[in-house]
Order: structure tokens, then sequence, then C-alpha cells
């Protein structure tokens, strides 16, 4: 039992080798040596996965659909609270169940980390994988706490490191592997990955002796983002809006690609949104829009819709924007908390995605982060800590345009 602790308390250690070196680093426990297989009939049943692509120091893997059983372990807590939580799972692997089964160890011990949105650790989720005979039917758990389920098909980048089990673990430590992780996939021009989420797994042979770790980011590919001349267009997108398209200067973002897009005679009513709500921040900005301005004049409002969020002097700032269809002529606001801003050229880097948005602020982070890596590794010179989220998408269902973007700083 103490097994399960330590590999919670595992030390991650690997000598530093060429890049070329890691898929065939003889240092670094082999799964077929592990996994059964027709030429070890003794081995550990494991999730089953197809290598897509192996280059450099990771490769890809595509996982189908199979039966789990996981647990939350605390974090930070006292060392015998994780203990209870892991004789649990494996109470349930030894009979505690609704079958009263006995169930072989399998691989890989799967631990899913959750982190708070300081990005601290909140708690671990403790995975085991079900063994093959029990796929179709699996038993349940008795324990509230345990609970089984079915992973969606995924596909993950993974890099395997050696690892020696110690009580001295530091999670820093294994951050860095992540790290490691996430620059062999820039350097492979990779960026479809889920950053926030870290998950490793760890495969070990009969006695223990020797352990494997894989570090495990999952791939999170870009839904095609809806051409502006659709979402644009009242004959494909009803109640269309009037956009304000700019100037490509270079691609059209429909493919994963940055573009850089360049608009001219920029006329916007903005506001912030300081500890409340954005709909009273987008309220006030409809106001103006309804006639709320010195000539009680009612406006046109252009697509896209704008966010703005980042950082300055140290301090955090958000609010909302509306681009004016006749904006050299707009009247002032008459509410104290709505500004006017104009320009007469800006342009944008500009990372365009299509599908629902369901969780704003995660998506809009993931996607802001994978294009400042993306312009970062191009050289490309922006504003840093900043960023506008533009929106063109119409209801639900409708054809979706996302777009997150920085301001170049030749603008």
């Amino acid at each position: 039992m103490m097994f399960f602790i330590l590999m919670l308390s595992a030390y991650v250690a690997m000598a530093s080798k060429p890049a070329e070196d890691c898929p065939t680093n003889a240092d670094i426990l082999q799964l077929k040596d592990v996994c059964k297989s027709s030429t070890n009939v003794n081995g550990a049943d494991c999730a089953p996965f197809e290598t897509r692509r192996s280059q450099g120091c990771f490769e890809t893997r595509f996982y189908p659909r199979r039966f789990w059983v996981d647990i939350k372990l605390p974090w930070g807590r006292k060392e015998n609270s994780i203990l209870d939580y892991v004789k649990t799972l494996d109470g349930y692997r030894n009979g505690h169940n609704d079958m009263d089964l006995h169930l072989n160890f399998t691989y890989p011990i799967a631990y899913n980390f959750k982190f708070t949105r300081k990005e601290r650790i909140k708690f671990v989720l403790y995975n085991y994988y079900i063994p093959v005979a029990y796929q179709d039917d699996p038993p349940e758990p008795y324990h509230p706490k345990a609970m089984v389920y079915i992973s969606a098909a995924f596909v993950a980048y993974i890099k395997p490191y050696s690892i020696s089990i110690d009580v001295d673990f530091k999670i820093e430590e294994l951050n860095s592997k992540f790290d490691e992780l996430i620059k062999e996939l820039r350097k492979a021009h990779v960026y479809d990955f889920e950053w926030k989420r870290r998950i490793f797994f760890v495969y070990c042979t009969p006695d223990r002796k020797k352990c494997r770790l894989e570090v495990v980011l999952l791939q999170n590919r870009m839904v095609p983002p809806a051409p502006l001349d659709v979402v644009c267009n009242p004959d494909t997108t009803p109640h269309a809006l009037e956009c304000h398209k700019g100037e490509s200067m270079t691609v059209d973002g429909s493919n994963g690609q940055v573009e850089e897009r360049k608009y001219t005679k920029v006329y916007v009513v903005y506001t912030y949104v300081v500890k409340e709500r954005f709909k009273f921040a987008l309220k006030r900005i409809q106001n103006y829009v309804d006639g709320e301005n010195e000539a009680s004049a009612k406006m046109t409002k252009l697509l896209p819709n704008v966010t703005f969020h980042g950082t300055v002097g140290g301090a955090a700032i958000q609010g909302v924007a509306a681009v004016l269809k006749d904006g050299q002529s707009a009247p002032k606001p008459t509410n104290n908390k709505v500004k006017m801003f104009h320009h007469e050229a800006v342009k944008l880097y500009v990372l365009a995605f299509g599908g629902e948005v369901k969780n704003y602020k995660e998506t809009y982070t993931m996607y802001y982060h994978r294009l400042c890596m993306m312009l970062d590794d191009a050289h490309k010179s922006y504003i840093k800590d900043l960023y506008v989220t533009l929106e063109y998408s119409g209801r639900k269902g409708g054809h979706q345009r996302h777009e997150v973007a920085v301001l170049a700083m030749d603008s």
C-alpha cells in the first residue's frame, strides 16, 4: 500500500541527454516490459493507445474510449488523509465493489492535477484503469467518493522519464518536466494542447524497482472558424450585423494560423468592468448606442463585439467596447463611465477559432497563451499582458467565429 503513497511522493529524476536520444533512452522503462502482449503474457493490463507520431523527445498518442475509476485526493493535507483515499481504490480493486470482484493491477496509474484560478493545486484525481475483462460491465465501487466513468477518446502529447521513489517530493520538479514538454512541442510548432491541465502516467515493473513516468498534455484541436464573409452576411447568418472586417495582411486565420490584420479609422466606445458583472458594462455600452449621449442619437454598432483584458501598471483591467459605424460624428457619452477612442490605423495579430464557447474566461485565456507562443516563436513584437476578444457569432448553433488578438508593437 505504501507504494501508492510513494508514487504520489515521486521525485522525478532524469539525466540530461540530447533530444535525439530521448525516444530510445535505455534508462527509461519500456512499456513492452510492463504491459501484457503476445511477447509478455504475464504483463499487466494497460490502457490501449495508438502512437500516431514520435518526434524528438515526445510522441503523439490516440487513446480510445475506456472505463476508469477515480477518486479525488486532497492536496496539501496530512498524509494519512491521502492514504485513506488511496486505500479506497485499493479496496475497490481487492473486492470492495458491487460484484465482490478482485481485479488485477493495471497501468497506467494516472494523476490528473486540478488547479485554482491562481494556478495552485486544488486537488488530484487518482485514476485506475478498469481491466479489459470488465470493460463492458465494470463493477461499481461502494465508496461514495469513488466513481466509475468512461473517458472520451482523446489525443495526448507525452514525454517519458525514469523516476525513483522518494518521499521528499517537490511539485516544482514535476512542473519543470511539463515545461520541458511544452518547450519540445513549441520547437516542433505544435500549439494545440491544454496548457493548464497537467496529467502524469506511471508504469512500474512487478517488483517496483524500476518505474516510468509520462508527462501528459491533452490535445485541444481548434474548431475551424466560420469565415468573416459568412458571419457578416445576412444571407448566410440570420440577423447578421455589418462588420468592420479590417484588412487581412497575411492569411485569413481559418486554419489555425496567426493573421496580421490592419484596421483603419477605428471609432469605439468602451467602459471598464470594475467589481461588477460584465452585463452591467454591456448595458452601459448598449445605452449609449440607444441614445444615452449628448445628441440623444441612436448609433449603429458594428461587429465584432469587443472585450479587453490585461494588466497595466501591475493592476488588472478588463472592459467591453463597441465599434461604431459613423464614429467620426459620434456624440459624446453622457455617462462618465463610458469613454470614446479613435485611431486612424491599428494593427492586430489575430487567432480565430470556431465552436461554442462554454467557459468564456478559460477558453479565451487558453487561446491567448497559444497566440503568444506562436508570436514569440515567430519573433513578432506585440504589446504583452493585454489582449482583446472579438466576437462575431450569431445565435447558438449558427455560424461560429471567435477571435483573440494582441496589438502589434508597430501599430
